[in-house]
């Protein structure tokens, strides 16, 4: 504070009196040697900036400290956040890729609502009488694998399930063909699949 105060112009003597130390302690911190504490984050700073630089910027703390460290320069996370704060660098934020299982956007016909949650005389009365299905994805190191599920409404019992890289036909159709196997199905029974 008193070395900007220096640097406007302020007389020293009155920087000093303002900030409550003495001239002969300012002069002493002006001329003192950098520490070698001080030198080494100087040192690790341009090495911080070189990699985010190579990185085109991307580069956050995580990786910065991962690219250190595969250098050979261990460090902790608050001496590096520090210095990227003094150095002003900041890695780019990754836009997640948000996966879309269901496009409600078309013109096909919507088939009309057979049983309603808020309307307990519509539920399933039974095994095997209304099974839903429903497909997810799980996001995996090689990408995501996608799950297509069928559960038995009135059981809540999971009666078939498929995985696949896509969200294929063929994805849904497994699923239904475990369910099929799984479940032992009366002659003539009525069975809604809801898809």
């Amino acid at each position: 504070m008193a070395s900007a105060m220096a640097s406007e112009n302020i007389e020293v003597s009155l920087s000093c009196k303002i900030m409550g130390i003495s001239r002969s302690g300012y002069y002493d911190w002006i001329n003192r040697p950098i520490s070698k504490a001080a030198q080494a984050n100087e040192q690790l700073l341009v090495e911080v900036k070189r990699i985010h630089t190579e990185s085109r910027g991307t580069y956050g703390l995580p990786r910065i400290q991962a690219k250190l460290k595969q250098l050979g320069t261990s460090c902790g996370k608050n001496r590096i956040q520090n210095l990227m704060k003094k150095g002003g660098i900041c890695g780019l934020l990754r836009k997640l890729f948000k996966v879309k299982t269901t496009d409600s956007r078309h013109d096909l016909p919507i088939a009309p609502r057979l049983f309603k949650t808020e309307e307990l005389n519509t539920h399933p009365t039974r095994v095997n009488q209304v099974w839903a299905s429903d497909i997810s994805y799980i996001p995996t190191e090689d990408g995501f694998v996608f799950l297509a599920v069928y559960l038995d409404l009135f059981t809540r019992k999971v009666v078939g399930f498929s995985t696949a890289d896509h969200m294929g036909t063929a994805l849904i159709l497994s699923a239904l063909e475990m369910a099929l196997g799984r479940q032992p199905l009366k002659q003539g029974t009525q069975l809604l699949g809801h898809l």
